[in-house]
């Protein structure tokens, strides 16, 4: 009597064997199952990436600094942790779920943002975020 592995490596090795032996009819039905996938996903409605807002850590030196009211059809939190010199790091992160950029990494000396790639990012896509996180700032 053999064993389940045994079986298992038998039926490998007739398939192999097979293949070997019919290389047009396995390459026919390889193509015949792509095509099945093909449709199969082509009737299913394709899923949209979300991100989520990543906060900081109050252990790690960050402070929360607000709330900015709904933007983008999302609630906004913004942390800040004092860097180098005159200099704040600002996180602005996204409360929930949202199909783009959930955080934002931003400078703050007091007076202006500092031009990052994020900070030009902000601006291109959601300049009402660097507006009232600069808002947010000076009244802090």
């Amino acid at each position: 009597m053999l064993t389940i592995e045994e079986k298992k490596e038998r039926a490998r090795i007739r398939k192999a064997r097979w293949r070997s032996e019919n290389p047009d009819k396995y390459r026919q039905e390889l193509n015949k199952a792509s095509e099945r996938d093909k449709a199969k996903r082509a009737n299913q409605p394709k899923k949209i990436k979300q991100y989520q807002g990543n906060h900081p850590s109050e252990m790690d030196g960050w402070v929360f600094v607000g709330d900015l009211n709904v933007i983008a059809g999302r609630s906004w939190k913004v942390y800040k942790k004092h860097s180098a010199e005159s200099w704040f790091t600002v996180k602005v992160c996204c409360v929930g779920r949202r199909p783009s950029k959930a955080n934002f990494w931003l400078s703050w000396n007091g007076d202006r943002m500092a031009k990052s790639k994020s900070y030009i990012a902000a601006i291109e896509y959601m300049p009402e975020i660097v507006s009232e996180t600069q808002r947010l700032l000076e009244k802090a």
